[in-house]
């Protein structure tokens, strides 16, 4: 049946649904009791403290701000409020913020859903419209190696932003997928991407069709991993400089060998679609349906819940700090509805 509420009541509920909760997560010292995810000290805010939404993307800049990519545009957090942030000109690739990169310069990338790339630098803002060399399509993930090139990953292409130009990636480095997904630069400079759109032939899983192939400090070419992966949301890097990706076609969260081999794997009861590693190396994953979870101990796979209601889909999570000097993490945990 279909439903009765007007336009502005599924509006109201949709806002009602948007959250943001900050958990501190601190180090872990030998003669501390572990602490369930629970325990945690947790802050949220809600769309009545002017959280827009979907929150899409998060991301923390050198200056301490935390800046969350919405449709509605790019939003600055002080700690205390949050403020709409205006470009002077308007976009030409809409308004809607995708992904986020904070770069060691201080500078802030954009990545946009219908295309383009804008760069915001103290207070400076350079647009980068849907072109040649620029992807065309949502951008879904943004990276920085370690010779400060930037790189742009979407449904359409993957590109990198080098001397002031943005070229596209393509057979000239053996990346031969026609898009790419999440993006991973890591401690040792490697630069790790989730393919897509090109069955690779690693697997009979019809969905589970793409890859994950690295790109070495100072090499000009990708090089296959043997990793088999469906859809990838998000990877991130645990202390201990190895890699890691959410796949959220099969529900698990596992360690990137880079040799095709056996690898640490958590299974999780939902989707995963973002995770982190936290100074503990715990890993934290936010799922595709609702919800938290923590694998504390990857050897017993003990995993902790932080729920949420089931309304409230498409968790953002991002590592951020106090800013107190404290060694501390934030987990900064957005449903998107």
């Amino acid at each position: 049946m279909a439903s009765l509420a007007s336009p502005s009541r599924k509006r109201r509920r949709a806002g009602a649904c948007l959250t943001l909760t900050f958990a501190m997560a601190a180090p872990v010292h030998a003669l501390d009791r572990p602490k369930s995810i629970t325990q945690f000290t947790h802050t949220a805010w809600t769309s009545k403290d002017g959280i827009p939404g979907p929150v899409r993307a998060i991301a923390q800049t050198r200056d301490g701000y935390l800046w969350l990519g919405t449709d509605a545009g790019l939003y600055r957090f002080d700690g205390l409020r949050f403020t709409p942030y205006e470009i002077d000109t308007a976009p030409p690739h809409g308004a809607a913020v995708m992904s986020l990169l904070a770069a060691r310069d201080g500078s802030l990338w954009m990545g946009f859903g219908s295309g383009g790339i804008v760069q915001l630098r103290d207070g400076q803002v350079t647009h980068f419209p849907p072109a040649e060399g620029v992807l065309a399509g949502r951008i879904i993930s943004l990276a920085e190696d370690v010779s400060d090139s930037i790189w742009a990953g979407g449904a359409y292409g993957l590109a990198r932003f080098q001397n002031g130009k943005w070229r596209r990636v393509g057979a000239e480095m053996d990346y031969a997928a026609p898009g790419a997904q999440s993006l991973l630069v890591d401690q040792e400079g490697t630069l790790w991407v989730a393919t897509d759109g090109l069955n690779f032939g690693l697997s009979k899983d019809p969905v589970r069709v793409n890859t994950i192939l690295s790109l070495a400090r100072n090499a000009t070419r990708f090089s296959p991993t043997g990793n088999v992966v469906g859809q990838v949301w998000s990877m991130a890097q645990a202390p201990d400089g190895t890699a890691w990706a959410a796949d959220t076609s099969n529900g698990r969260v596992r360690r990137i060998d880079g040799r095709g081999g056996t690898s640490a794997t958590v299974a999780v009861d939902e989707a995963p679609m973002c995770l982190i590693v936290g100074s503990d190396e715990s890993v934290w994953v936010g799922l595709l349906d609702y919800g938290l979870r923590r694998a504390r101990d990857l050897e017993r796979v003990l995993i902790d819940q932080l729920p949420a209601p089931r309304c409230m889909q498409r968790s953002r999570i991002a590592k951020a700090t106090s800013g107190s000097g404290r060694p501390a993490d934030w987990i900064v945990f957005a449903k998107t509805r």
